[in-house]
């Protein structure tokens, strides 16, 4: 897994990418490599990410779930030999998810209490 230098001048702020941005972010940051190092979990991580986000409408619900089900995908494709993969891809994936997930802490817990934002396409 490779780390990106975050500079934010206006604030004077300098460190890892992945320490203090928004979970979008790492989300993208961490699946996104994904994309390159095995597409077939990535795509179904795309499809259950997509699908969460229209049946809840909660965007957080629908990264944690389908970074989950990028890791349960490769498993699977691991085990059924299937699209070439191979049991060195989780060394990127399990800490990716990992972070993620950690990123996502509050939006679990506002979610738990039912305070968590839903995505809304109507204007107020």
């Amino acid at each position: 897994m490779s780390f990106y230098i975050s500079i934010d001048p206006g604030n004077k702020k300098c460190g890892l990418l992945l320490a203090d941005v928004k979970s979008g972010k790492v989300v993208t940051a961490g699946i996104g490599p994904l994309a390159i190092i095995f597409f077939p979990s990535s795509l179904v991580a795309l499809i259950v990410f997509i699908a969460l986000i229209i049946m809840t409408k909660y965007v957080s619900a629908g990264s944690i779930i389908g970074c989950l089900s990028a890791l349960l995908s490769m498993l699977i494709f691991n085990i059924m030999d299937l699209y070439n993969s191979t049991y060195y891809d989780f060394i990127y994936l399990v800490p990716a998810i990992t972070i993620i997930i950690f990123k996502h802490s509050e939006n679990i817990s506002r979610i738990i209490n039912n305070n968590e934002n839903k995505l809304s396409f109507s204007k107020k």
